[in-house]
């Protein structure tokens, strides 16, 4: 009866440490994913603000709630897309030349001017 129970005691052991050891390994699988995630986001977010900066758009209307994962922040200066979840910042380059930022949650139109006669217009 003695061996039984050990036996029991050595198989909920050994159970509990094989759930440890895959609970960290699926941990740092989902990290992993959310990285690569947040990097695709970021260039897409740039990649959509080089296709606005060649078009002959003068204004785009960005809804942080459509292009933005929940609870993020972006920013954008200097040539560059900042991604922010409040625990990690993802870059990515554009050649949009303007500067904004945008929550999760805000809308914004973001106005190209490209000349003295779109500067009237758009005052």
């Amino acid at each position: 009866m003695m061996e039984f129970t050990i036996s029991r005691v050595v198989v909920c052991v050994c159970g509990i440490t094989l759930l440890v050891v895959i609970s960290g390994a699926v941990s740092s699988i989902y990290g992993s994913q959310e990285a690569d995630a947040d990097v695709h986001t970021a260039e897409r977010l740039a990649y959509m603000l080089d296709a606005f900066e060649s078009s002959d758009l003068d204004a785009i209307v960005l809804e942080g709630i459509k292009i933005l994962p929940e609870g993020y922040h972006m920013e954008v200066h200097n040539g560059f897309v900042e991604l922010d979840n409040g625990k990690k910042v993802t870059l990515a380059m554009t050649s949009y030349v303007g500067e904004f930022d945008l929550d999760w949650n805000q809308t914004r139109v973001i106005t190209r001017r490209r000349s003295l006669r779109s500067l009237s217009r758009c005052s």
